[in-house]
């Protein structure tokens, strides 16, 4: 695949500031699929791509695309990966917010014991969004700016 995006690229080796900002957001969404966007203290870090629910492999699938899309200057379809990327994300963060709230009152109504009730509490309240969501949000962000963008003739 990387021979196939060289050759297109160097057939007009001119690359305009759209498809600049295309290729860059795909690679960071392609780079973010993999970076942290959860830690809990129990299992560490949790990738989009390893939080088992499949968003992360649909987000990835669509930053190729979107690769695809702005080597070949077809900036409607670049716009519409990205804001294809924008909603999964956008999905995914509500899902793991209503997952991170129901975890914690899960785990602080369970214990009877002060000890076990407050070690929970401490556990619950250190889950955490991670610097992976920034990724994928400015990764999304350049791919539809760069499909909103005028071109200069």
């Amino acid at each position: 695949m990387g021979l196939l995006v060289i050759d297109m690229i160097s057939e007009d080796s001119e690359l305009n500031l759209k498809q600049m900002l295309g290729l860059i957001g795909s690679v960071i969404t392609l780079i973010g699929v993999f970076c942290p966007f959860v830690s809990t203290p129990l299992t560490g870090t949790v990738s989009a791509f390893e939080n088992g629910r499949s968003m992360g492999a649909i987000i990835l699938v669509l930053a190729v695309i979107a690769l695809l899309f702005s080597v070949m200057r077809r900036y409607l379809g670049m716009g519409l990966m990205g804001l294809a990327i924008l909603g999964v994300i956008l999905d995914l963060f509500i899902r793991e917010q209503l997952y991170i709230s129901h975890l914690k009152e899960r785990m602080s109504g369970h214990s009877d014991s002060g000890f076990l009730r407050e070690l929970a509490h401490v556990a619950s309240h250190s889950i955490e969004l991670d610097w992976g969501w920034a990724m994928l949000l400015i990764g999304g962000l350049l791919i539809l700016a760069g499909a909103l963008l005028r071109e200069n003739r």
